[in-house]
């Protein structure tokens, strides 16, 4: 230990370029100084070296704290240098004080704070130090070119930033006795064929993803921004919305994610996830704005536009976030009270993140409800990728008081699409509607809240708005208020979600049923905090089937036929054991009354979807956690088919851990 401490004091000087003198010549240098009266700024100092790794100690070459000290003592503890080298005994070689110089140096070019502590405690002591036969004035020029040096680095860093997050997921399934073809998931996937014997996990799979986001400034206000996504998980989840599962197709569709056991080397990717470059402009009468030209990520509303999470089981920026990813430019303005954003985009260049959308007839039209229960998007809400989409978002507000919103956009469709309603061909698809959130207009100060969103996808073609088919089928209304009394907080209303309402925006899930359709009814949800630490909410759709025919009576394409109905019933309990520690504990169950009115099943009946989930967090350190999910599914068919032609029965388990670190 004391040979470590002199080497670092040692070296230390020798970033500062001061002639080396040995403990004999400190000896007989020492002289009545004053004390250094203990609460002297020169201490903290001295401890801020200390604590940036930077060691000086006392004359003896140890550091022992705050004791006091002579003015003497610590003109040596700063001066002191190895005894000559060659001698016998405890001391560095040449190689030795190299590495430490240029560890030091390091180290203070790093931390502009230690530069300073030592430049002010040579200006302190710079009269002890001469005595001591120090060169002071270069001294003070090696540390003044050492500052210059810092603050090139710092303005380096500055100029380019790094961050990023890398995930570990292991998700393992089991399967339980009730089932011989497997069981879906909450994401709607299938799931573990297994042995049929509960087991903690029968199938187990680890993926991995690194995003590494680089911020670089270009000039005072331009940026250039890129996010890499490297790993095997974006691949095994697949894109939610893409062709896999269509109402009435059969057991055998299923989503596009991955079932656990089934990873391959070939998931491996790599992918620009963005890259943009950023940057104010003026616009003449207009004022200034906020471009971005590239790859973004852009959303609006859940109605409009937002990207579907494809796996409830984790939490990741790319899956959570809600952009979808396009190749183009959008701006930022403010038009007076006003603020707008336009965008344009093209969006194949990523396939995880394509939006889908558009209902269709033809060869997805609905055959009956055997093999109909919903598994993520149906196949109605998606019918084509949507390439390239434009868009205008203006609103009005601030969140305090109320936000007043409008949105315009138009897609393009691939293939060949038809109208549910009328047949007719369309190569668009248009979304436009109104929304407001905040506090009630015009009964100020009462405390309600009113959450409400008007939204209609039309279909249209040759340029034109939506000339081909639009209506209330077309349209999802959700109209709700709330209010909030101490810890307790309610909301309610009414939904209607049109059985032709296919914007590429994330709704909702029922269940498995990602962006339910062909529903109306109430919903309601409350919060309560019995403490800082536990929390509670719930959530309940009474939904029954909007319409049960199409407009020219045939069978509508929809899990919900004529009269039918569903009920979602949500509770969870969260609790903080800790400042570190969290548990989290669900319990989902979605009943079905099915009356096969248009005799579309084996019989009526009364299908139920179950989930009790039990969740575990754990913060290591603002950069570092880990999350572990247990999840048990259970499905009852109760004779209807509405799972398959066989009408089984499901059972299952899904385990789920995910380490996540942040830098």
């Amino acid at each position: 230990m004391k040979k470590s401490l002199t080497l670092l004091a040692g070296a230390s000087m020798l970033v500062l370029g001061v002639p080396a003198i040995s403990m004999a010549q400190t000896a007989a240098a020492s002289g009545p100084f004053a004390d250094v009266p203990a609460d002297h700024w020169a201490y903290q100092s001295v401890e801020n070296l200390q604590n940036a790794g930077i060691v000086i100690g006392y004359p003896d070459g140890t550091y022992g704290g705050k004791r006091a000290m002579t003015r003497y003592e610590f003109a040596v503890a700063i001066a002191r240098l190895l005894p000559l080298l060659g001698q016998k005994g405890d001391f560095a070689t040449n190689a030795d004080l190299a590495a430490l110089r240029a560890e030091v140096e390091n180290k203070l070019q790093a931390n502009a704070s230690a530069l300073e502590d030592l430049k002010k405690l040579v200006n302190e002591f710079q009269g002890e130090l001469q005595a001591l036969g120090q060169d002071v004035t270069a001294i003070k020029a090696r540390l003044s070119s050492l500052e210059d040096r810092v603050a090139a680095v710092e303005e380096e860093q500055r100029r380019i930033k790094f961050n990023g997050a890398l995930n570990f997921i292991v998700e393992g399934t089991n399967q339980g006795k009730h089932n011989d073809f497997g069981f879906h998931d909450k994401n709607g996937t299938l799931v573990s064929n297994g042995t049929g014997l509960p087991k903690v996990t029968e199938a187990i799979d680890v993926y991995h993803d690194f995003v590494l986001a680089i911020k670089g400034k270009l000039s005072d206000t331009a940026t250039a921004n890129v996010k890499l996504d490297f790993g095997n998980y974006l691949s095994a989840v697949g894109n939610v919305a893409s062709p896999g599962y269509a109402a009435g197709a059969g057991f055998s569709a299923v989503s596009p994610h991955q079932a656990p056991g089934d990873a391959t080397a070939a998931d491996q990717a790599t992918t620009v996830w963005e890259a943009y470059l950023s940057s104010p402009v003026d616009l003449g009468p207009l004022g200034g704005a906020d471009i971005k030209v590239g790859r973004f990520g852009q959303q609006y509303t859940k109605y409009t536009l937002k990207q579907v999470d494809a796996d409830v089981y984790t939490s990741l920026y790319q899956t959570d976030s809600g952009n979808i990813i396009g190749d183009g430019g959008s701006v930022d303005l403010k038009l007076g009270p006003a603020k707008v954003n336009a965008f344009a985009t093209k969006y194949s260049a990523i396939p995880f993140s394509q939006p889908y959308g558009g209902p269709t007839a033809g060869a997805q039209s609905f055959t009956g409800q055997i093999g109909a229960r919903p598994l993520g998007l149906i196949g109605e809400n998606k019918s084509s990728a949507l390439t390239q989409g434009a868009g205008l978002r203006a609103t009005i507000g601030a969140p305090e008081g109320g936000v007043l919103g409008v949105t315009v956009e138009q897609f393009g469709t691939t293939g060949f699409n038809q109208s549910v309603d009328n047949g007719k061909a369309y190569d668009r698809l248009t979304v436009y509607g109104a929304d407001f959130n905040g506090a009630l207009p015009f009964f100020g100060g009462n405390g309600l809240l009113l959450d409400a969103n008007y939204t209609v996808s039309a279909e249209a073609k040759g340029g034109k708005f939506n000339n081909v088919d639009n209506g209330w089928r077309n349209t999802a209304l959700d109209t709700q208020l709330g209010a909030t009394f101490g810890a307790f907080t309610i909301k309610g209303g009414y939904q209607f979600i049109g059985p032709e309402f296919t914007a590429p925006g994330y709704w909702g899930k029922v269940g498995s049923w990602s962006n339910p359709t062909n529903v109306k009814g109430g919903v309601a949800s409350v919060k309560y905090a019995f403490s800082p630490a536990l929390t509670l909410n719930a959530d309940y759709e009474g939904y029954q089937a909007a319409y049960g025919h199409t407009k020219n009576g045939n069978l509508i394409n929809s899990p919900l036929q004529q009269d039918d109905k569903l009920n979602r019933y949500q509770v969870g309990l969260g609790y903080g054991l800790t400042s570190d520690y969290n548990v989290d504990f669900g319990y989902e169950r979605v009943e079905y009354n099915l009356k096969n009115k248009n005799e579309t099943l084996f019989n009526s009946g009364k299908p139920t979807e179950s989930y009790y989930t039990i969740g575990l967090g754990h913060s290591f350190n603002p950069n570092a956690s880990l999350k572990l999910v247990y999840q048990v599914v259970s499905y009852r068919d109760k004779g209807t088919g509405f799972i398959n032609r066989f009408g089984n029965n499901e059972d299952g388990g899904i385990t789920a851990a995910q380490f996540q670190l942040k830098f």
